[in-house]
């Protein structure tokens, strides 16, 4: 296994992950391919992908309100990498750079490129998170979401 860093998320049980996947992968996202591993791979897409546009407006206010040239036009890049950004289901194909993609449990064997960053919304069993590894290049991100129900 290559050297890769884990992080895990807690989040409590009536939180949707989806806010916080998609704030966190903007901060990933030029670091190149990100696959997210769930058990409901058509809701969650389609939960971010809504995320994602919320986002993309809320830097676009961000931008109309701001005055400095040098602002406008970090937000203009980042708005323009946004808007491009390929949010499909099922494993990356091969040579396959950038892109979000979604897959089940079963999908991860399916996958032959390299990963920048890995979300895990589902309890996945360890020598899967080990399989997976090695196809993600030194540096990489492993990111565990956990549930914790909130007492209160």
């Amino acid at each position: 296994m290559s050297k890769i860093f884990i992080e895990t998320r807690v989040i409590d049980q009536a939180t949707p992950v989806t806010p916080d996947l998609a704030r966190h992968f903007l901060l990933r996202e030029r670091e190149g391919v990100a696959v997210v591993i769930t058990g409901n791979v058509s809701g969650i897409m389609a939960a971010f992908a809504k995320r994602w546009k919320r986002l993309v407006i809320a830097m676009r206010v961000e931008r109309a309100a701001t005055l400095s040239a040098e602002r406008i036009q970090t937000l203009n890049q980042q708005i323009r990498s946004m808007e491009r950004l390929r949010i499909l289901k099922g494993p990356p194909p091969e040579g396959t750079m950038a892109g979000i993609y979604f897959i089940s449990p079963k999908q991860v064997a399916e996958v032959s490129v390299s990963c920048a960053t890995v979300y895990v919304l589902e309890e996945i069993k360890t020598e899967v998170t080990t399989q997976f590894s090695r196809f993600m290049p030194p540096g990489s991100l492993l990111v565990e979401y956990k549930r914790e129900t909130v007492v209160g």
